[in-house]
């Protein structure tokens, strides 16, 4: 059997620790320990910790001033972790393992290092070896030095591929119509959630104007079946408008006198038992998109009702006054609110309003956008030309412009929220909704979408 296979790597730089000159006597990657914060036998909160260990090697070559070099390497290499986790800038360091069993060698980031000689360093010094103990400390995890590519589903292919999934800027009936992809659960290997790297390549043949940027990952709410849009005249009492340029050719119009103090319910719209169970207590960012602009200085706010009489609200979103966008954000909501995982009785989403004066609201679709696992960024003011690619980089925290001819970045993106994660072995779902540079959001919109991760363990 082939001997397991250690080394440190920063940029170009391989400093061997199993082979060549360095004698590996002794290492177990450590599992990371969890650092949980809670009340009682209530649990809030839990992180992995860095990990801290040693390996033990042997250091051996023609001369004491080889070995010496070969100590001075990986001093180097320290101070170089060193500056990059202070400074967030130049090459990360990795201690890379390839286990004798493995096919593949996994890589895990270095915070910290140190050598030292062992209590008798200089015994053998005559012979030209030294036994030395090298203290790392690292991410707490380990993730593959290779990059996969995810193959992604929708019914614009009907079959996961890679390479590009075409999707819309909405999400209906019709087919290919879908602002989402599907990865296949066989697909996420590890046992760690994983950063994605997201790729939108503008493929319409023209330039884009893009402002705001929401991306999602449903990992864990039915992510084949769960009903992530609303459609704004699914309810039998508003007026529902025929148009073209909206979700499923309609649009839901709400009429009004005046709009005191929020107390007219002017949409309703029911969140079935199948719903909320799937949504099993999740927290979704509702975005609404509105078919036409919304009345100037009109205050809006969401809530969640009962169904059945007497009717009373379970949860009351914020007041959101309309920007004059097509595409709002009307805050965070428990489905159903203050509950986790069971089945549950039908509840309904209420938006009322204020607003002096006759009036009208019409409005698309909702956007049920599961909020543990989102990226909301923003494009600070340029547009996107043809086969350029806007990237949200989850491993390195970064959101950038790819030039289609010359492959630089162009970093134009405020970047919000948290990283965006594969669940290991789990089925799930990737949403993407954006709207344009001037407020306008044109549903007819493609993209065409890639995602990459690597997959992460725990230890062997």
């Amino acid at each position: 059997m082939a001997p397991h296979v250690l080394s440190l790597q920063i940029g170009a730089t391989n400093i061997p620790l199993s082979a060549t000159d360095a004698l590996l006597l002794d290492y177990v990657p450590q599992t990371a320990a969890l650092s949980v914060t809670g009340q009682g036998t209530e649990v809030y909160e839990s992180e992995r910790q860095l990990v801290t260990e040693s390996v033990r090697l042997w250091l051996y070559a023609a001369t004491g001033a080889l070995v010496q070099a070969k100590i001075a390497a990986i001093e180097r290499f320290s101070e170089d972790v060193a500056r990059r986790q202070r400074t967030r800038s130049g090459d990360r360091g990795y201690l890379y393992i390839q286990i004798s069993s493995d096919t593949e060698t996994w890589r895990s980031e270095i915070v910290s290092a140190s050598v030292q000689a062992g209590y008798d360093g200089l015994r053998h010094w005559a012979n030209n070896g030294v036994e030395v103990l090298l203290i790392l400390t690292r991410r707490p995890y380990w993730e593959t030095v290779a990059e996969r590519e995810l193959p992604l589903d929708n019914t614009s292919v009907g079959a996961k591929a890679t390479g590009g999934v075409i999707i819309y800027n909405h999400d209906d009936a019709t087919t290919g119509h879908d602002n989402w992809v599907t990865v296949a659960a066989v697909d996420v290997a590890g046992n760690l959630p994983a950063p994605l790297r997201l790729r939108l390549t503008n493929n319409t043949g023209g330039n884009v104007g893009s402002r705001n940027f929401y991306q999602a990952s449903n990992a864990h709410f039915a992510p084949a079946t769960f009903a992530h849009v609303i459609e704004g005249e699914s309810m039998a009492w508003i007026t529902q408008v025929v148009d073209s340029n909206s979700s499923a050719g309609y649009f839901g119009r709400a009429t009004w006198t005046t709009l005191i103090a929020h107390a007219v319910d002017m949409f309703k719209w029911p969140l079935s038992s199948a719903v909320l169970t799937a949504a099993a207590g999740g927290f979704f960012r509702v975005l609404v998109r509105f078919a036409n602009t919304p009345p100037t200085g009109i205050e809006l706010q969401l809530h969640v009702k009962t169904s059945i009489s007497p009717i009373f609200a379970l949860w009351s979103g914020p007041k959101v006054t309309a920007t004059g966008t097509l595409l709002q954000d009307m805050g965070v909501v428990q489905l159903p609110p203050g509950v986790a995982a069971g089945t549950y009785y039908d509840l309904l989403l209420v938006l009322t309003g204020e607003f002096t004066g006759t009036s009208q609201l019409d409005i698309d679709f909702l956007h049920l956008t599961p909020a543990d696992s989102s990226r909301w960024f923003r494009q600070i003011g340029y547009q996107i030309p043809n086969l350029d690619a806007v990237e949200n980089n989850g491993p390195e925290e970064r959101v950038y412009e790819i030039d289609a001819g010359t492959g630089q970045l162009s970093y134009l993106y405020e970047v919000y929220n948290s990283t965006i994660y594969a669940w290991p072995n789990r089925e799930q779902r990737l949403y993407f909704l954006h709207d344009g540079d001037t407020g306008g959001m044109n549903i007819a919109q493609t993209w065409s979408v890639r995602a990459w991760y690597r997959p992460r363990r725990n230890t062997l």
